[in-house]
């Protein structure tokens, strides 16, 4: 029998006050926008939630204050609580607002022999004119939403250690299709922006950042990698967090 729980919304009063940061709405965001966001809520015994969020972001009128959340919360018994977001963030000329906001957050209450997990992964990289994901990209691009998407399966069997691993691989894909599979275009054959899977064009003319890229600053990275290829260069920065239940 499931036994009583502290109310979701009071789960997610108390993870904004462990971190400070306002909670964010959306989970499994549509692809593209300025806020990519994954949150697991997760208050049912023996149960697994999983929730994930993808998408690709290009960004040609000077700010760069997109946002890439992962959220966590449980409170339950033998339960798993997973949330994963990565957005890509390409930045077409020069910039004269760089603050983009990567964060994740795990939080149990009162939970017993439960996982807890959230990782954001998010790499702005600065491109050098127009530019396309090759077809082999577009393919690996797939397959990688394709995984994350599976991972709902895979969890309820995964210790801590696999899943992290599982999501550490995913980010290494990532940063090598943007290493070497994004190119310059070279001719108005080229696929146009638009066509690209999970691509957004910012539009033109954004003159205030987002508020959350102005409210607080990012929780501290848990790791970062370098990003250089034929079409430009910039960072990756993943935040993980993770709690287990005693």
């Amino acid at each position: 029998m499931t036994s009583f729980r502290r109310p979701l919304a009071a789960l997610s009063i108390l993870l904004a006050t462990v971190l400070a940061l306002p909670t964010p709405a959306v989970a499994d965001d549509a692809p593209g926008g300025d806020a990519n966001a994954a949150l697991a809520q997760n208050t049912t015994d023996g149960s697994t939630v999983v929730r994930t969020a993808f998408s690709i972001r290009k960004v040609n009128d000077g700010v760069v204050d997109q946002s890439n959340e992962a959220y966590a919360l449980a409170s339950c018994t033998a339960c798993r609580t997973v949330a994963v977001a990565m957005q890509v963030v390409l930045v077409r000329g020069s910039a004269h607002y760089v603050k983009p906001v990567n964060r994740a957050g795990a939080l149990n209450d009162k939970c017993s022999a439960c996982l807890t997990y959230a990782s954001a992964t998010q790499v702005v990289l600065g491109v050098d004119g127009p530019v396309r994901f090759t077809s082999d990209g577009r393919r690996r691009l797939a397959a990688l939403a394709t995984a994350l998407r599976n991972l709902e399966q895979q969890v309820p069997t995964m210790s801590a250690a696999q899943l992290h691993a599982a999501v550490s691989a995913m980010k290494a894909e990532l940063v090598s299709i943007l290493a070497t599979q994004l190119v310059v275009k070279t001719n108005d054959q080229d696929r146009t922006e638009t066509e690209d899977p999970f691509t957004t064009v910012a539009p033109a003319g954004t003159d205030s950042p987002n508020p959350a890229a102005q409210s607080s600053e990012s929780t501290p990275a848990s790791s970062t990698a370098t990003v250089s290829g034929p079409a430009g260069r910039g960072e990756a920065v993943t935040t993980t967090s993770s709690s287990a239940g005693g």
